[in-house]
């Protein structure tokens, strides 16, 4: 069980240095829609990209300035939502997890994740799933657009994006497939603001800020990183 299960998260202190720069600018045009990034566990200077919904089942390599190096169409697999991507090792090799869990009408009854392994070269071509499975959460669809790997733990971390306030939910990391398994509800997350029904009445945009679209953890999974549309908390 994750040490978190009987808490709600709160965010650690902010550091002094909290204004954001521009990293780079994707030089890719058809690389329009980046829903998920994570970097490589086996390429020094790679980043992994995956697009929307509608786009093709591909993972794109870029590079630190924003250039495509390669992408991989991945074997089988249909873009229903890709949302997500995390990378991860496990018995010293490097993955990739594909996050095809967004649901915008909440009305998906199973949703899933794609495991392939990190090619050793970027060129071109095409990846085959070493494992996927599909999983349900308690009490009924969700919208997610936000996992993290802890490999050491040997746990998927997941995130809410519509309900409020967002929760926190964990599945088991491992290739066992077969029946869907149910996601567990851990945590709520505190820190992220949550708007009162009179307020999103009035201006239905404003509940959007405040809602998850991503999150990473260390490498030491100490910290786990957590994107909105207009911030970023650390827990």
């Amino acid at each position: 069980a994750c040490a978190l299960a009987a808490f709600a998260l709160a965010p650690a202190p902010a550091s002094a240095e909290t204004a954001g720069r521009i990293a780079f600018t994707v030089q890719d045009a058809t690389l329009d829609e980046i829903s998920g990034l994570a970097v490589s566990a086996r390429h020094r200077n790679a980043l992994w990209v995956l697009e929307d919904s509608g786009k093709a089942a591909a993972l794109t390599a870029i590079g630190k300035r924003g250039e495509r190096i390669a992408t991989y169409i991945i074997e089988g697999e249909t873009n229903v939502d890709w949302e997500d991507l995390s990378s991860f090792v496990v018995d010293g090799k490097p993955h990739l997890l594909i996050a095809d869990v967004g649901d915008n009408e909440a009305v998906r009854e199973r949703v899933r994740l794609i495991a392939v392994a990190e090619p050793s070269s970027l060129r071109d071509g095409t990846l085959r799933p070493v494992w996927s499975v599909e999983f349900v959460w308690p009490g009924g669809a969700r919208d997610c657009e936000a996992i993290a790997v802890d490999s050491r733990r040997g746990e998927i971390l997941l995130i809410s994006k519509r309900h409020r306030p967002p929760e926190l939910f964990v599945l088991s990391l491992n290739a066992e497939e077969g029946t869907p398994r149910t996601a567990r509800r851990l945590a709520s997350l505190a820190g992220i603001r949550v708007l009162d029904d009179a307020t999103v009445r009035a201006n239905p945009k404003a509940l959007y800020r405040h809602q998850v679209t991503g999150a990473s953890l260390t490498p030491d999974a100490r910290r786990l990183a957590v994107l909105t549309y207009s911030n970023i908390l650390v827990y």
